[in-house]
């Protein structure tokens, strides 16, 4: 494998475990990558800012960047169809009905529950959850079963505060150095389209009802970023899936399940939201056609 720029190539590296892959490509000098910021789009500075109250918002503007649907569309057309197809499909009665929640499964979902987590912003800790009588335990069989007839996610389940923890190594006076934390689920993947994700829901035939409920869950999601004793305004979070949601993979997975895949006998891995391609070959010049998949620039549409 050679650096995309055109220049000599490296010896070549055979690989034959896609456990090793991302390992085998940080050995590969690829200058054109190695460079880039983790938010090319925020570059505000932070410490200009005069006050807690500036900083805070400095950092939820960032957050709010990140998890927008920033760049501009190459084909606004075919963005404009999907949207409008999803909003058709989203007027419509869905007909499928899901299997209800029982007791048992609650019961097992509560036992499991780790005590050491942090409670979220209603202050109820695991602890106590774990404590719950047979009474409140149904009272939740009924919350969850009337949650999935309604295809209905809660408001308040959607509400994040979020804190910065700062990235090793990287500038301290950039928001983007600071990785957002939060005791509710924040955003992972951060640049998943919704649309185009229900879109896709539709075409690998899952059930209306559930997708209804994906949708529900998925948008309108706000937070506020907490810096020391300051909170900033609420922001609102337009583009991602959950982070740290057992869901939030298999709907990346989903996402990316249509990406193209090379006819030629490079290889293409998939690992959350790394895409690595990859082959293997004796003879340096027959990097010539991973280098042919990799100029087609991005892969999904």
């Amino acid at each position: 494998m050679g650096p995309p720029d055109g220049g000599n190539p490296n010896p070549t590296l055979k690989i034959s475990d896609l456990k090793i892959v991302s390992t085998a490509l940080e050995k590969i000098d690829t200058p054109s990558f190695n460079n880039i910021p983790d938010d090319i789009s925020t570059t505000d500075k932070i410490d200009s800012a005069i006050d807690d109250t500036e900083k805070a918002e400095c950092r939820a503007d960032s957050i709010e960047t990140q998890c927008s649907l920033t760049s501009p569309s190459h084909d606004i057309a075919h963005i404009q169809n999907i949207e409008e197809e999803v909003q058709n499909k989203a007027s419509l009665e869905p007909k499928i009905n899901l299997p209800p929640v029982s007791l048992s499964e609650v019961q097992t979902q509560v036992k499991s529950i780790k005590t050491k987590k942090a409670p979220s912003l209603n202050h109820i800790s695991n602890k106590a959850n774990k404590c719950f009588s047979l009474p409140l335990l149904v009272l939740l069989v009924a919350i969850f079963n009337a949650r999935l007839r309604n295809c209905y996610f809660p408001p308040v389940w959607k509400e994040a505060e979020v804190v910065g923890i700062y990235k090793p190594g990287k500038p301290r006076e950039l928001p983007a150095s600071y990785r957002p934390i939060s005791l509710l689920r924040a955003k992972a993947f951060d640049r998943v389209w919704y649309a185009d994700l229900i879109y896709k829901f539709h075409a690998l035939k899952v059930p209306d009802r559930l997708i209804r409920i994906i949708h529900s869950y998925n948008s309108n999601r706000h937070f506020t970023f907490r810096y020391e004793r300051t909170h900033s305004t609420r922001g609102c979070i337009r583009a991602g899936v959950p982070l740290g949601s057992f869901l939030s993979p298999l709907l990346y997975s989903a996402y990316t399940n249509d990406i193209p895949r090379p006819s030629s006998s490079v290889q293409l891995a998939l690992f959350a939201d790394n895409t690595a391609l990859y082959f293997r070959a004796k003879l340096k010049k027959s990097t010539t056609n991973l280098h042919s998949s990799a100029s087609r620039g991005p892969l999904m549409c």
